[in-house]
């Protein structure tokens, strides 16, 4: 529909768009906000006696069990839930971490089918609920989600599982969130960079940081290879709590400003061990790693973390910079996926005339479309910016030949025909040359009315345009209508000013029965 007005449609232009509206809603829609407790509902579970949840085992994520003391509906609590309906169930103790800190919470599973051992007894009709989002709210952890098999009652106990196949790329990006951070300080010297936010997803990292312009092709490159040297290094990933007077003194420390942390307040550290930073403070070693104060998970040490790609560096505000980064094996996918389309697109310089056209143009649209790195990415459109001149000069030389031989047939048509009305067919035309065809024949034929076609049939289109002097128009016929009846033989439409019209149609196959139509309402009109 669009090519018959004339028009193309931006299909790499429109996943891109698509893409970033799906990164704003997956960013929307991370926490559930119909399931948070309100002031009502944590004085109601403090009069119920019911304590925050203790989630230190978060960081290990090895199985709890956890009873039940509370099941939340949004609006009031109940003693019990059964299948698929939505709750939070707050338990006296998780593994599971809830959001904080740009992470998101865990997923997982509570089950009572667990083997006898920690004080209490395994009941003989298993109960299953799974926890699709964990949030933090005044102390208490809700695990959100709904029963999949049996019952959940107050007082239940439930063996707590993580989900890992989600929490461990997680754990890589948060891993490499601080390890991007150490190296934008060192890679933009002379800039105050200061973390200004930033989400740990399973898919993806992002980064907001202070800097005064954008990053060169260069820096952002530098970064992403110092990252991957620190992930190379198999550098162990070290945490523990410590008192935050004493945290706020170790040289190199980094934390987000105005952020407010508990004391004492959990220190990660990548390489040094926590206890020979607090045995040192001052160290200026310390300068040259990645310390920080974070409550997140994090690797056992980066080399888990296998790879690191940049994919996008933006503005987010003024002054306000936003990195968004692949790890693990999508990273090393998205690498692969770049190195691969920027060799096809040298060897595309050794192909023949139609072949490079037509790879080009695959070329383009793969190269908005797919997920790569920044740098790479960049690398891809110099390569076809080089080749695009020569492109451009084959496809000039191409519509050259293809207008000759059109405007060839045009004298062919102009030289032997006679009469008032002249409808012929012209082969192998597109818009352009079958106007040009048209003022050939208007030259020699002034007084006549004239309309012309072009049927491609690999398309699945047909052309035509239709010219009326003068003295026919003031007889009745008018291009715009003529064009109009011709188009509509052959399942198309147009029209236009009496004197000039150009209309499509969309069955080539009817395209002989459109010229006997046409020339039928000539005549008509003009009483021949």
């Amino acid at each position: 529909m669009a090519e018959e007005r004339g028009m193309t449609v931006d299909v790499a232009g429109f996943e891109k768009l698509m893409e970033e509206a799906r990164e704003k809603s997956r960013a929307g829609t991370e926490k559930d906000e119909s399931f948070t407790l309100t002031p009502g509902a944590i004085d109601a579970l403090k009069k119920m006696g019911v304590k925050p949840t203790d989630d230190h085992h978060k960081y290990t994520g090895r199985p709890v069990i956890g009873k039940v003391k509370a099941i939340w509906g949004g609006t009031d609590f109940d003693n019990l839930v059964s299948i698929n309906r939505r709750v939070a169930l707050i338990t006296d103790k998780t593994n599971l971490y809830a959001e904080a800190g740009g992470q998101v919470g865990d997923r997982g599973e509570m089950h009572d089918d667990y083997e006898p051992g920690y004080g209490v007894t395994a009941t003989e009709a298993p109960t299953s609920f799974e926890v699709e989002d964990t949030q933090f709210v005044a102390g208490y952890v809700l695990h959100i989600g709904h029963v999949t098999s049996g019952e959940v009652h107050i007082g239940d106990d439930l063996e707590i599982h993580v989900d890992r196949a989600r929490r461990d790329p997680i754990r890589a990006n948060h891993t490499c969130t601080h390890l991007l951070n150490f190296a934008l300080r060192q890679v933009l010297e002379g800039e105050e960079v200061d973390q200004k936010g930033s989400l740990v997803a399973p898919d993806r990292l992002r980064f907001d940081f202070s800097c005064s312009k954008a990053m060169t092709s260069e820096q952002i490159e530098q970064t992403e290879r110092r990252v991957n040297e620190l992930i190379d290094r198999d550098l162990e990933v070290h945490a523990d709590t410590v008192p935050l007077e004493m945290a706020k003194n170790i040289r190199g420390v980094r934390a987000v400003f105005g952020e407010k942390y508990p004391d004492p307040v959990r220190v990660v550290s990548i390489g040094p061990t926590i206890e020979d930073i607090v045995s040192d403070l001052d160290n200026e070693t310390w300068e040259e790693r990645s310390i920080e104060f974070c409550g997140g998970t994090h690797l056992d040490s980066t080399k888990q973390a296998k790879h690191f790609v940049i994919v996008r560096e933006e503005s987010l505000a003024a002054g306000i910079r936003r990195i968004s980064a692949l790890t693990g094996v999508p990273a090393q996918a998205a690498d692969q996926a770049g190195h691969d389309l920027l060799e096809r697109v040298e060897a595309a310089r050794g192909k023949v005339e139609a072949d490079l056209l037509s790879e080009f143009d695959e070329i383009s649209v793969l190269a908005e479309q797919i997920t790569t790195g920044a740098v790479l990415r960049q690398k891809i459109q110099a390569a076809l910016n080089a080749l695009r001149e020569q492109v451009k000069k084959m496809r000039k030389d191409a519509q050259a030949g293809s207008r000759e031989i059109v405007v060839e047939q045009a004298r062919e048509i102009a030289n032997e025909s006679n009469g008032t009305i002249i409808v012929e067919s012209i082969d192998g035309a597109d818009n352009d040359t079958l106007l040009s065809a048209l003022d050939v024949i208007r030259a020699k034929h002034a007084e006549s009315a004239i309309m012309l076609f072009s049927a491609n049939h690999d398309d699945g289109k047909v052309m035509m345009v239709a010219s009326s002097p003068k003295p026919l128009i003031a007889k009745g016929l008018k291009a715009g209508d003529w064009v109009r009846e011709a188009a509509k033989a052959c399942g198309g439409g147009g029209g236009g000013r009496p004197d000039m019209a150009q209309a499509g149609g969309k069955d080539p196959g009817k395209t002989g029965y459109a010229m006997e139509v046409a020339y039928d309402y000539a005549r008509r009109q003009l009483d021949l």
